[in-house]
């Protein structure tokens, strides 16, 4: 099978072609609002009403974490496709050569 015949690689390919930089922007500054407005509930929660606003080093330390821990899934997303492409692309060389190889029935 040729990488262009693999089942998701079309889709894939459409989805990575669809995704402009300005939609990036905007989703980073929501990702990022939502991370924070997040971070401050769960501090608030777990130590009392004000505490995350006392303690923004805190803030910062779950906003980061959060974001680190998607960063994180996003990259092993990407490593997964790049290495599923990656065997599809090995699978069709070894077919190739191995069709190239075959004696011919002359």
């Amino acid at each position: 099978m040729t990488l262009a015949a693999h089942p998701d690689y079309h889709h894939r390919m459409a989805i990575i072609e669809s995704d402009d930089t300005t939609h990036l922007m905007r989703q980073a500054s929501k990702t990022a609002e939502e991370y924070l407005r997040e971070a401050v509930a769960a501090i608030d929660r777990e130590f009392g009403d004000g505490f995350a606003k006392k303690t923004p080093e805190l803030v910062a330390a779950v906003v980061t974490a959060a974001a680190q821990g998607f960063h994180t899934t996003q990259m092993v997303k990407v490593i997964e496709q790049s290495a599923e492409q990656l065997s599809c692309s090995i699978d069709d060389a070894a077919i190739r050569l191995s069709e190239a190889l075959k004696p011919d029935d002359d």
